[in-house]
């Protein structure tokens, strides 16, 4: 197995952990900043779809009368021209057939290898999620080790949602790694839940917020939609969060 893999895993998971550390810290400024305005948004009731058994029924009723139609009838000579069509095209179409089935034969032949490997790959993520747990308890559970109980309740947590890079994280942090001896394909679907947890970071306005002041004139309006308050608002709450800021500092000074 090559090592490329591996190596493009941990570092991009080093780049998320890092942001994850920073975005912990914006997450919890961000919150006391705004907590007043901060609301609960009300889900959406869920619209049941209509049954189809109205159309389903007129259906039914277009096909009786389409039989009883005596216009539908056809003369016998008609018939028999038609049937010997009919045959003729038959034949064409059971040729055809077996051409189609054997091309959708070798098909289903590689997607089915496919899934097998797809689930080949799943089966072996739970194995390595149940590992990192056993190994994140050995070093954590409250009846073992005193201090880090959160570590053993966040990996509970984290096992039960199948978020495989929350595990990574906190092994990462109890200096437990990942083996490098496990086919690249487990490495690849690592990087896979990596990159969602570092879409799912930039995305937030938190994240935002503080990391691209540039952006924050188009959050305000954003926020004082989703808030139903005035910009002005969101602004006098900046300014006395700052001026809580220096009055901290100069506390400890």
């Amino acid at each position: 197995m090559e090592d490329s893999v591996y190596s493009k895993m941990m570092t991009e998971f080093k780049e998320v952990k890092n942001m994850k550390t920073k975005f912990k810290k914006y997450l919890k400024t961000f919150n006391f900043c705004f907590k007043t305005f901060r609301v609960s948004q009300t889900r959406q009731q869920e619209t049941n779809i209509p049954t189809q058994n109205t159309q389903n029924t007129q259906n039914t009723q277009n096909t009786q009368n389409t039989q009883n139609n005596p216009e539908n009838k056809i003369t016998r000579c008609q018939g028999n021209t038609q049937t010997k069509n009919e045959n003729t095209e038959n034949t064409e179409n059971t040729e055809n057939t077996e051409n189609t089935e054997n091309a959708e034969n070798t098909e289903n032949t590689e997607n089915t290898e496919n899934t097998e490997n797809i689930e080949s790959t799943e089966i072996n993520m739970i194995k390595i999620a149940k590992k990192l747990k056993k190994l994140i308890a050995i070093k954590s559970h409250p009846d073992k080790v005193k201090g880090k109980e959160h570590f053993f309740k966040e990996s509970i947590k984290a096992f039960k949602e199948n978020d495989i890079f929350t595990l990574l994280y906190i092994a990462d942090q109890l200096n437990i790694t990942l083996n490098k001896s496990y086919d690249d394909d487990i490495y690849l679907k690592c990087l896979e839940y990596i990159n969602k947890e570092k879409e799912k970071i930039i995305q937030t306005y938190a994240w935002k917020w503080y990391d691209s002041p540039e952006l924050r004139n188009k959050l305000r309006n954003n926020m004082a939609r989703l808030w139903n308050i005035s910009i002005v608002n969101i602004i006098e709450k900046e300014k006395a969060f700052e001026l809580y800021k220096i009055e901290m500092l100069e506390k400890n000074f």
